[in-house]
């Protein structure tokens, strides 16, 4: 739904229309995954917020 430019190391940056593998759902809003596009990965940071992103399933 929206950019979303990390704030820690352990977050990662994500543009609208990208695709996240989700890996965990805590309820805290800070989802665990990983970018589908393995080119634009980000070794070692895996935390992105929920509210930034629209969930498919």
């Amino acid at each position: 739904m929206y950019d979303y430019t990390a704030t820690t190391d352990k977050e990662f940056d994500f543009k609208a229309g990208d695709i996240i593998v989700v890996t965990a759902t805590p309820d805290d809003g800070w989802w665990s995954g990983e970018l589908f596009d393995e080119s634009r990965r980000q070794k070692g940071r895996n935390l992105f917020p929920s509210n930034f992103t629209r969930l498919f399933e």
